[in-house]
């Protein structure tokens, strides 16, 4: 019994590591289970131009990230539901802090089934305080034109509106490039 719930715990750490895909089960309890199986990430490559994003924010206007040549965006997909999206955000909320004053954007584009009373209610209590585009599911168009398939997938957009890194191990370090 001792190495079932060893074996177990090893894959969910596997799965918490890995991220999470839009084909991530979910458990008897609700929360997401662990998949093993690796993924091949499709994503943009660095130097691509980026594809069209026109899409509602969380507070009723409309993002077109046309409308924002010229500066240095990063784009974060995730969701609540992702427990590896969840970790991810310290680091979001650091470059949020860090880069907003130097001009940077720092976009959250969420991915979660909620009304926008409930996805504000708990993106307060748990002081996300970026800009986010509200898909409202992983099946958005936007999602597969922006070729994410494992969540959180992070862009960071030259002033060019190329691609100038993609899930970047240091993400101050490729903003601060661009500057």
């Amino acid at each position: 019994m001792r190495n079932i719930q060893i074996v177990a715990l090893g894959l969910l750490i596997v799965g918490s590591i890995a991220g999470c895909t839009p084909t991530t089960q979910v458990s008897e309890q609700g929360k997401p289970a662990a998949k093993i199986e690796k993924v091949e990430h499709a994503l943009l490559k660095v130097g691509e131009a980026v594809p069209t994003l026109e899409a509602k924010m969380l507070d009723g206007t409309t993002f077109n990230i046309a409308d924002h040549k010229g500066k240095v965006i990063v784009l974060d997909f995730w969701g609540l539901w992702c427990p590896s999206c969840v970790e991810l955000l310290p680091t979001i909320r650091e470059a949020h802090q860090e880069f907003t004053y130097k001009g940077v954007e720092v976009i959250g584009v969420n991915t979660d089934e909620l009304s926008v009373e409930e996805l504000s209610e708990k993106l307060k209590k748990a002081d996300i305080t970026w800009p986010q585009i509200t898909l409202g599911t992983i099946d958005s168009p936007v999602v597969e034109a922006w070729k994410v398939d494992l969540f959180p997938t992070v862009y960071v957009v030259s002033q060019e509106g190329k691609i100038a890194a993609v899930d970047p191990e240091n993400l101050k370090e490729a903003i601060q490039k661009l500057l």
